[in-house]
């Protein structure tokens, strides 16, 4: 369920930051592929939020650096989905920010 963490942190980033609410939505571009965002910033801030899940992950088969400093010594504890969305809203919230400079839309 880590992949929930990092929608949530890009999804929520692009809606309250960049859309600034519902109504920022143009319902007419969605229509129209050459107005949306080329989604580069989505791409690599789901990338750095599967490496902040890594990193803070607890199960049976892996524990984390992160996750090892975490709760038990022996088995650490699972900050992955916290740790997952941080990372994805930070690095979406910088990435964005180049992607819409860069591409205008």
């Amino acid at each position: 369920g880590y992949w929930l963490a990092i929608y949530e942190g890009v999804s929520l980033t692009e809606h309250f930051l960049f859309k600034r609410g519902f109504r920022g939505y143009d319902l007419v571009i969605y229509a129209t592929p050459s107005l949306l965002p080329p989604g580069i910033a989505a791409i690599l801030a789901f990338c750095f939020g599967v490496f902040g899940a890594v990193m803070g992950m607890a199960q049976v088969w892996f524990v984390g650096p992160i996750g090892k400093k975490i709760g038990n010594p022996l088995f650490g504890g699972d900050v992955g989905f916290p740790l997952a969305f941080g990372f994805s809203a930070c690095s979406y919230a910088l990435l964005r920010f180049v992607e819409r400079r860069r591409f205008g839309r």
